[in-house]
Parts: C-alpha cells; sequence; structure tokens
C-alpha cells in the first residue's frame, strides 16, 4: 500500500511537471488572439466564482469550469487560459485554506486536458466536415475539443487515484452530477458558437450577462447543498440528543 502510494505521488507530480511546462510553451509559441484586459479580468472573476462555489459531491467536488475555460482558450489562447486557471484555482485554496498538493495534481491533470485537446483540435482541423456551414463545423470542433479534454483530464485524474486508492470509484460510477454537468457545460459552450455565429455583440456587459445564470446556479447549488449538510447535522446532533435523554 505504501508503495502505491509512493508512486501515484510521483505520477502526480509528474503530471503537475507536464502540465505546468506545456502551459508555459504554450505562452510562448501560440501568441494571444484577443488583447482585450476588460475581458480577462471579467472572464476571470466568472471563473473565479465558479471555483469558489463547486457542486459538493461524494468523493470530491466538480466546477462548471469548462464553458469558461473554452471561451478564454479561443479568445485569447490555450497557455493565456491555463495561467488565468492556475491562478484562480491556487488563490481559492488559499482563501479556503486547502491542501495545495491536491489543487497542484488538479491544475496538472487540468492543463494536459486542455492543451492535449487544442493540439488535436489543429490535427484535425482540416479534415473536420469540408463543405459544412461555419456553425456545424464550430459544433464539430467543440466536440473534439470537449471530448479530448474530458477524456485525458479526468482519465489521468481516474488512473492516478486509482493506484493511490484502490476502492476509488471512477468519474461515471460516482453519481449523475459530474456526467450531467459535463453535458450541461457542452450545451452552455455551443450557446456561445451560436451566438458568435450569430454575430452577436461581445462586449463586457453581454459576456457578463451571458454567463450569469452559469455562475448563478453554481453558486445557489453550493449555497443549497452546504445548507443541507447543516441540517443533516443538526438532525444528526438531535437524535443523539433525544436517544441520551432517553
Amino acid at each position: 500500500m505504501e508503495k502505491r502510494k509512493r508512486l501515484a505521488s510521483l505520477l502526480s507530480w509528474m503530471v503537475v511537471a507536464v502540465g505546468w511546462t506545456a502551459m508555459i510553451v504554450s505562452l510562448w509559441v501560440v501568441p494571444p488572439f484577443h488583447r482585450g484586459w476588460i475581458h480577462l479580468i471579467l472572464l476571470s472573476s466568472l471563473l473565479f466564482i465558479t471555483e469558489y462555489f463547486p457542486f459538493p459531491q461524494d468523493g470530491g467536488r466538480v466546477t462548471a469550469h469548462f464553458p469558461l475555460l473554452f471561451t478564454l482558450c479561443f479568445l485569447y489562447s490555450p497557455g493565456v487560459a491555463g495561467l488565468i486557471f492556475v491562478d484562480v484555482l491556487l488563490l481559492v485554496t488559499w482563501l479556503r485554506r486547502q491542501s495545495f498538493s491536491r489543487t497542484l495534481f488538479r491544475t496538472g491533470y487540468t492543463l494536459v486536458g486542455l492543451i492535449s485537446a487544442y493540439l488535436v483540435l489543429i490535427e484535425v482541423d482540416p479534415l473536420l466536415m469540408p463543405g459544412e456551414s461555419t456553425f456545424s463545423a464550430a459544433i464539430g470542433k467543440l466536440a473534439v475539443f470537449s471530448v479530448v479534454y474530458e477524456l485525458v483530464s479526468k482519465g489521468l485524474r481516474d488512473v492516478l487515484e486509482r493506484i493511490n486508492n484502490p476502492r476509488y470509484n471512477r468519474w461515471w460510477f460516482r453519481g449523475v452530477l459530474e456526467p450531467l454537468l459535463m453535458i450541461g457545460t457542452f450545451l452552455y459552450s455551443a450557446a456561445i458558437l451560436l451566438f458568435g455565429n450569430q454575430g452577436r455583440d461581445t462586449d463586457p456587459l453581454s459576456i457578463a450577462l451571458f454567463f450569469s445564470p452559469l455562475v448563478a446556479f453554481a453558486v445557489l447549488s453550493n449555497v443549497i447543498a452546504r445548507l443541507t449538510r447543516q441540517k443533516r447535522k443538526m438532525e444528526l446532533l438531535f437524535s443523539i440528543t433525544t436517544g441520551i435523554n432517553s
């Protein structure tokens, strides 16, 4: 068991090293497509809110960060999106006084998934639905990007967690929350492409209004989950007190 944990720890740090190296190389190789600071600050703030208010789940927490990462990746660059994600996650970890080692591991597999999805999309882009309409091609690119991102990032996470803990359940066995959230964020990202294809405005106010339901849902779900846990604790305390008194 101790050897398994040491192996899992070594592999986890390797994933972190690979992810951070890929992010730094991407910052140098891929120049930002857009240089607006207001959009960057706004998207970073929304990403911070979704990470600070995650969806509680048995065996961990999940967040609705994919649409924001997707927007940052293609509005700026994958390196910029990864850097913003790392900064936001480290800040949230510091504010919540959580484990930095777990946070670094999460940044590692997320960065590897993000850069891998971008590289795969570049390779398959010339072969993807030639002659199709712009929106259909964009949806195809989104599908490729999201599938590769989910498979690589969640695959790395599950394999290393499984090495560390043989009882660890992979994400598709831990409940319906994470798969449903993955589908929901994909549809949200598809709506981003639809609005862009229709020539909708992309000013900061429009972006804030577009992402406000996603952020509000994340905050509301987190608050409801916390209140539910508090209620269960109070009910348990009440039953124990009643038993003692009787």
